[in-house]
């Protein structure tokens, strides 16, 4: 957490920059402990977690078995990048350099690769089942709007850090850029394979 992005400050693991499971040990040695490990901070809604049955049994999972929690996050985060996208996509720039472009998004995104990941959560986020309304469309790239929202607070160090990826390939929707940038993000931290593909349209 950053004080200036959302009122708190410090980290849930030892190693925020390493996706693992840690967070999740963490839970569960906080609950023994009666507090936090020195150096890390567990939000109420981190400790909501540990009361609630349901999310309990998958926070004790997959501190057991970090598979599990590599398996079931790539399939949840590939569900929620795909939100609100045509099933079969009829856009003029899908036949992009794919590859070349994960190949160039590498060293941008291992500046600050949580930042990236929020980037992309946050933008399909937005999704909403009952409306189908919102999801990856990239509103954020615009100066008002949701870029102004609280929530989304620090995120312009993580476009602009997309930018000259959006300035060499014009023809891409951003939130391609965006949500490829995120799954780059995921592997770089040593988290797992995240399936990916393109056809999101920016909204203007």
């Amino acid at each position: 957490c950053h004080k200036e992005r959302s009122g708190y400050e410090g980290a849930w693991t030892d190693d925020p920059l390493t996706f693992d499971n840690s967070y999740f040990k963490s839970l569960l040695e906080h609950e023994k402990a009666g507090k936090a490990k020195e150096g890390q901070i567990a939000l109420p809604s981190d400790l909501s977690l540990l009361s609630d049955p349901v999310f309990r049994a998958h926070v004790v999972a997959y501190a057991a078995d970090q598979r599990a929690f590599f398996h079931d996050f790539a399939i949840a985060f590939a569900k929620l990048q795909e939100q609100g996208m045509d099933p079969v996509p009829m856009c003029p720039f899908m036949p992009a350099p794919w590859g070349q472009i994960r190949e160039e998004l590498k060293p941008l995104v291992t500046k600050d690769p949580p930042l990236v990941l929020r980037l992309s959560w946050q933008d399909a986020g937005t999704w909403d089942a009952k409306t189908h309304t919102g999801g990856p469309h990239a509103c954020m790239r615009h100066e008002q709007g949701e870029s102004q929202h609280q929530d989304n607070a620090g995120l312009e160090a993580a476009r602009a850090a997309l930018s000259s990826i959006e300035q060499k390939y014009p023809d891409v929707p951003v939130a391609d850029i965006w949500s490829l940038a995120a799954v780059v993000a995921v592997e770089a931290m040593g988290g797992p394979i995240v399936a990916w593909k393109p056809g999101r349209i920016d909204h203007p």
